[in-house]
């Protein structure tokens, strides 16, 4: 062990090796609880963790929540409740998220000082994927909102086009029907059905275009959509003035345009403007004009209920709610020693002193960055105001394949502010391996914690 320069202390300390059940909890280590589902179902977690400002709360699901609802009370009592039920919608804090697989808030401490036992009831509604069908139509839902009609008044519905070259038309499939592909493979509209401004093209010999709308809503969080659309002869479509794609290519007009579409909830519009190619040699027999399309949008609703496991409310209705423990801890990084550091191995880490509850519980959660791969014990020396305990180690430590390990302590002490470090050696030698900065300054002042 390197010389250390020790600061005599008045106070004789006794230290005791004892288990404590509770541990620190930070981001990298929360609190955590499951999120249930339909009183069965683990759809995810609630972490909870806190520093001296602010107490964190984060909602991780598999499936999306469209909202989350948390309340946070000293007394079980002070969570809303009709009849022993709570009603997450008076709940202190909630969000609206659409579609969110991870949500935190963030709530100050305030007078939550440490120590002080919370009652916490967290609420999911998590989200069920629905589908609609939006398509062109003759009767009201694709409207003209600008073209060639003389006298026409927009907007007005589209009108079912001639389809080529069928007159009247009929109910087998059309000239352009049978010539649709997508992909370079056949395709087929299941439910959109060829319109223009007018029954036959207005002026046959000029090109000339025409301006339709959608105008749909999403009653969800949208998740996704494809549209699907053909012309004859050329398209340009937007979504709610965002440009979607278009094909300009009036020779090969049976392609079939294949986009995502990213709408909003609530209202949108879908707007295409199509073009059909004129010429002089045409006649009204023979140059038709047609769009036809269809999108499928997915969206979500809130549907099945979700609550961080506990204990069950007092009322009829499934609920639960769960307590969390105000900690009061100080993360402090752990370095490789520079001499004694094995094998040339670069890495780092961390170690965490909390105060736990009971008489001056101290606990210590470690992580180390490039540890041995498989469980290593080391020989933990702890510094409290700059003395060596007992002139050798405290205990060991065994830290796992991933680097995590715990060491549990009590410590009686007098009350105010002390300094601690910590050095983690090779088992019976006195090799440094990891080590808190300062360890090695006037009086191994690395951390400073209230007691």
């Amino acid at each position: 062990m390197k010389k250390l320069v020790y600061l005599l202390i008045a106070a004789s300390l006794i230290l005791a090796l004892v288990p404590v059940t509770a541990s620190a909890h930070i981001e990298e280590e929360p609190f955590s609880t499951d999120l249930i589902a339909g009183q069965r179902t683990d759809v995810g977690d609630v972490n909870v963790w806190n520093d001296g400002d602010y107490l964190y709360v984060q909602f991780v699901s598999e499936v999306c929540m469209v909202e989350t609802h948390l309340h946070v009370a000293t007394l079980l009592e002070d969570i809303p409740q009709k009849n022993g039920n709570p009603p997450p919608g008076k709940f202190d804090y909630s969000a609206y998220h659409g579609c969110s697989r991870d949500y935190t808030y963030t709530i100050p401490l305030g007078e939550w000082g440490y120590g002080t036992p919370l009652y916490i009831a967290a609420h999911a509604a998590l989200g069920e994927e629905q589908t609609m069908t939006i398509h062109s139509d003759g009767l009201f839902n694709t409207q003209v909102t600008g073209g060639n009609v003389p006298g026409a008044s927009y907007p007005y519905p589209a009108v079912d086009t001639w389809e080529a070259f069928n007159d009247p038309p009929d109910t087998t499939a059309s000239f352009w029907d049978q010539r649709l592909t997508y992909g370079g493979s056949a395709f087929s509209f299941s439910m959109g059905d060829w319109v223009w401004e007018s029954y036959r093209v207005v002026d046959w010999t000029t090109t000339q275009n025409v301006t339709f709308e959608h105008p749909f809503t999403v009653p969800g969080y949208p998740t996704g959509g494809m549209l699907y659309i053909a012309t004859d002869n050329t398209y340009s479509v937007s979504l709610d003035g965002v440009f979607v794609g278009e094909h300009t290519d009036w020779r090969n007009w049976q392609i079939v345009g294949g986009y995502d579409i990213y709408p909003v909830e609530g209202a949108n519009v879908l707007e295409i403007i199509g073009s059909n190619y004129g010429d002089s040699s045409y006649t009204q027999y023979n140059n038709p004009a047609g769009l036809i399309y269809e999108a499928e949008i997915t969206y979500l609703t809130p549907s099945e209920t979700a609550w961080g496991a506990g204990f069950d409310f007092p009322g009829k209705n499934w609920s639960t709610y769960f307590t969390y423990t105000v900690q009061e801890s100080v993360k402090i990084d752990l370095i490789p020693c520079p001499i004694n550091y094995p094998h040339g191995r670069d890495g780092t880490g961390y170690v965490i002193f909390s105060k736990s509850v009971g008489p001056n519980n101290l606990d210590m959660t470690v992580h180390l960055e490039g540890a041995p791969a498989s469980p290593t014990t080391y020989d933990v020396y702890l510094f409290l105001d700059g003395r060596w305990y007992g002139g050798g180690p405290v205990g060991q430590m065994t830290v796992d394949g991933e680097g995590n390990g715990q060491f549990d302590i009590a410590v009686s002490v007098a009350p105010g502010g002390h300094w601690l470090a910590v050095d983690l050696t090779a088992p019976g030698s006195l090799a440094d391996i990891y080590e808190t900065p300062g360890i090695h300054t006037s009086g191994a002042r690395s951390v400073y914690m209230e007691f």
